[in-house]
């Protein structure tokens, strides 16, 4: 699979090298990278000034979305074909980053990052990447009942129709 490799810290140092496609294992899901976006950080860290000591070479940049291409076992969220976009900060759910959050668990570095054909993020660490219809369109749906697995649902600004793939009014909250 094509890799974009930091092999330096400097933009002039990306290389597009081949590396073996990765395999989801319990718990994770294989992503084919549709789109990645270069944002503030990521320019930190090819520049090489954060995180600090950053070994290379490295696979660059944190926000991207995809389509699930594989599912490992265990895995019941999401299945082949779905949208997602990878969270950039494994394990983090909210509130005060720590110090290992920030330097330790974060794609792009010292994580491996998404400029690449197809990355491997934990099944948690994913979330749904549905455009048609907002997550909050979709739970203000469920939870007033309106809706049910399977019905279709409608967002008025595109008349595009998607059925609902909740599991029922428990399973938005």
């Amino acid at each position: 699979m094509k890799v974009v490799e930091a092999q330096g810290f400097s933009i002039d140092r990306l290389r597009l090298v081949e590396r073996p496609k990765p395999e989801a294992h319990r718990g994770d899901v294989l992503v084919r990278v549709r789109a990645a976006s270069l944002n503030h950080r990521d320019l930190a860290v090819l520049s090489g000034t954060y995180p600090p000591n950053l070994p290379l070479p490295c696979v660059a940049v944190s926000d991207a979305c995809g389509v699930v291409e594989a599912v490992g076992e265990g895995v019941t969220r999401f299945a082949p074909g779905d949208r997602v976009v990878p969270c950039c900060i494994r394990g983090w759910r909210d509130g005060a980053l720590t110090r290992e959050q920030r330097f330790g668990a974060t794609l792009g570095g010292p994580l491996p990052g998404v400029l690449q054909a197809f990355v491997v993020v934990p099944a948690d660490d994913a979330v749904c990447g549905r455009p048609r219809i907002s997550p909050t369109t979709r739970r203000a749906r469920c939870r007033s009942g309106r809706s049910r697995p399977g019905r279709r649902l409608r967002k008025a600004a595109c008349r595009r129709v998607r059925r609902c793939s909740c599991r029922g009014p428990a399973a938005c909250r």
